[in-house]
């Protein structure tokens, strides 16, 4: 897989998982951030890895760890903050966003990584595509699961508490089916109890 980093953000808390530490959050007895990242290496990636996270939370060894300053202020800030740590890789790089509450969707990273160099979407040539994102309902797009050139998300405006759609929308994207749903979110106890399931 030729993605050059990944950006997950892994902060804030789990109000309908009792108030825990989403990223420290324990499914099966692993925390959601640790199943992001062993996902992430089973499909193959060797690039960089950005945690947008407070200080509190440990992050996988050789990590580069980041955050909006001042904190809380959304994901398109913490995006922002993750960009800001890639500045020696060129336009051109494929950078995949991720969150540590749907740790499955490294999964659909090579599918989404290859229509950028692969292109079989004929509505939109190869040269202007933007971005891969996973396929959705119409008007829920999965923005904070794509992969997109470095350059693309390098000239967003990220502001903080930003509408990511309203942000995202200046973008030439495809879509990629996600048929098992890897990038699901883990937001209460019975959507993690799924997650162990999957597992």
């Amino acid at each position: 897989m030729n993605l050059a980093a990944v950006i997950v953000q892994a902060g804030g808390t789990g109000a309908r998982l009792g108030g825990a530490s989403k990223p420290d959050y324990l499914v099966g007895g692993r925390r959601l951030l640790d199943v992001f990242f062993a996902e992430l290496a089973a499909a193959g990636f060797a690039g960089v890895s950005i945690v947008v996270a407070p200080g509190e939370v440990a992050v996988p060894p050789g990590a580069i760890r980041t955050l909006e300053d001042p904190p809380h202020g959304g994901p398109l800030a913490g995006i922002s903050a993750g960009l800001a740590q890639l500045e020696g890789l060129p336009d051109s790089a494929l950078v995949g966003l991720g969150a540590c509450d749907a740790p499955l969707s490294p999964r659909l990273f090579p599918a989404l990584a290859a229509r950028l160099d692969r292109n079989d979407d004929r509505d939109l040539p190869l040269s202007l595509i933007d971005g891969a994102i996973p396929a959705a309902a119409e008007g829920n797009h999965r923005y904070l699961h794509g992969v997109y050139r470095l350059g693309a998300l390098r000239k967003l405006e990220l502001v903080r508490h930003g509408a990511i759609r309203s942000v995202f929308s200046i973008l030439k994207l495809s879509a990629v089916e996600d048929p098992h749903d890897w990038c699901f979110d883990v937001d209460t106890p019975e959507e993690a109890e799924a997650l162990a399931a999957r597992l």
